[in-house]
């Protein structure tokens, strides 16, 4: 009886002293998080292998790391440029480095992205949980990681700079809790994601002045910022550099032309998940300014998704406002603000619905005997919907390139026809002698030159019969 009495006290007391720890509530934390990410995102992104993006941005993105890969520096043939920094500075690409050597997959690109989220997400558990409560820390990381702009940068258009969120959040939990060291290396990594969190990165700065920090915390996000600036002015040319692409809206004639009612939608769609009002209690929701001058300024109108990497700085700057005011609420203000996240989550669920579907295409079998069309490395001019699936070479255009590559794979589709010129490039290489048509289905066909056929089967075919010439290349493997 002691004894069954002494093992019982044995394990009460280790029971507790794992509590108060808070060993076992960390293990389970970390588990449900890695269950919901790689539950969720995983089965919603197998649309990878559906044909799904309509956006070229993917191939395009992914073709830059290939390219490292194989020893050509982020070289990007699409931009007809040195390299792709010639675009964004996004210097966050070395981070995607070591794993895409590793696993040259499109998934280890988004894989990336899901884990940072998921330690963002960790650090955010606990530090609500800490400053608050356990419900909350619940609430406040599955209103992270579902908000819509987070959906999109988890399984939309792939856009490397994606991580900008829970590394911006991460780094404002540092500089609440005042770590310095670890705030100031991620404010570094956070700094050089891209050109455009420059602005919020300044706005870190004027955030340290207005809570009287020290200069420590004061100077760094200014430097780093106006240095990312500068950069940019010289060095990028579709945004900041020479050709000022994005300075060439801001005036009130591209702004009127360009539907201001529209860009303002955007914003609201942007808040709609705390109801507007939540954020503008709380003094870090300055740092959302850029965001929305970007938004209602410079970004074109119907982008939201597929420009949404210049919207994901939102959800961090959102979740982490909403933290702030939940902490300096009494008991009655925190239920309506619940209220307010779960009825604005709700209404949410249009921006979202259509990207977490799983698109079940009846022409997929078409869709991948053209991919397997092409047969080697060589170069390729691609409509946006395959494009992901034939970007893992050097030289890869989309139509809208109009370049005369050895393959030409093209979806007859709005996405493809609104590209100027496109289907008078298309009527160019049907007429030219120096393609063969080996595939016309329903919309899809697809061209290879000629000396590409007798590369591959190893003699000249110039004058032989077009149907020979297409069986003999389809049996090759």
């Amino acid at each position: 009886m002691n004894l069954a009495k002494s093992i019982t006290i044995d394990i009460i007391s280790i029971k507790n002293q794992l509590f108060r720890k808070q060993i076992i509530p960390d293990i389970i934390i970390g588990i449900i998080l890695i269950s919901l990410f790689f539950a969720f995102y995983y089965i919603v992104s197998f649309n990878l292998n559906n044909f799904r993006y309509e956006s070229g941005d993917t191939a395009v993105a992914e073709q830059a790391l290939w390219n490292t890969i194989h020893g050509d520096w982020f070289y990007q043939s699409f931009l007809k440029a040195s390299n792709n920094f010639r675009e964004h500075l996004n210097f966050i690409q070395f981070f995607y480095l070591p794993f895409y050597y590793l696993i040259p997959k499109t998934i280890t690109l988004y894989a990336i992205i899901w884990l940072t989220y998921l330690v963002g997400s960790y650090i955010l558990f606990r530090y609500v949980r800490e400053k608050i409560n356990t419900f909350w820390a619940f609430v406040l990381t599955l209103f992270f990681i579902f908000q819509p702009i987070s959906i999109w940068q988890n399984v939309e258009t792939l856009h490397l700079v994606a991580v900008a969120s829970p590394i911006l959040l991460v780094t404002l939990i540092y500089y609440e809790k005042r770590k310095y060291w670890p705030w100031l290396f991620l404010l570094f990594v956070f700094g050089t994601v891209s050109e455009f969190v420059f602005p919020t990165s300044i706005m870190l700065g004027l955030q340290s002045i207005y809570d009287r920090r020290s200069y420590r915390w004061i100077i760094p996000p200014f430097v780093i910022g106006f240095l990312m600036f500068i950069a940019s002015r010289i060095y990028i040319t579709i945004g900041f550099g020479s050709n000022q692409f994005i300075f060439k809206q801001l005036n009130y004639d591209e702004i009127i032309k360009n539907n201001i009612k529209r860009r303002l939608e955007l914003v609201e769609e942007f808040f709609r998940p705390v109801l507007y009002i939540i954020p503008l209690f709380s003094r870090y929701v300055f740092l959302s300014i850029p965001t929305i001058a970007t938004t209602v300024f410079i970004v074109y109108k119907n982008r939201l998704a597929s420009g949404s990497h210049l919207f994901c700085l939102i959800p961090a700057i959102i979740v982490f406002c909403t933290v702030d005011v939940i902490s300096r609420s009494k008991k009655n203000t925190r239920i309506l603000i619940f209220l307010c996240i779960l009825f604005g989550t709700l209404l949410s669920y249009p921006l979202w619905d259509d990207q977490v579907k799983i698109i079940k295409n009846d022409k997929l079998s078409e869709l991948r005997e053209a991919v397997n069309l092409v047969k080697d490395e060589g170069s390729v001019t691609s409509s946006r919907v395959l494009s992901y699936h034939l970007n893992h070479r050097h030289d890869f255009y989309l139509i809208g390139n109009k370049q005369f590559t050895d393959y030409i794979v093209f979806k007859t589709n709005f996405w493809d026809y609104k590209d100027e010129g496109a289907s008078e490039f298309v009527s160019q290489v049907h007429n030219s002698d120096e393609y063969l048509k080996v595939m016309d289905k329903n919309t899809l066909v697809v061209y290879v030159k000629k000396s590409k056929i007798s590369e591959l089967l190893k003699k000249d075919v110039t004058k032989e019969n077009p149907e020979s010439i297409i069986d003999a290349y389809n049996k090759l493997q």
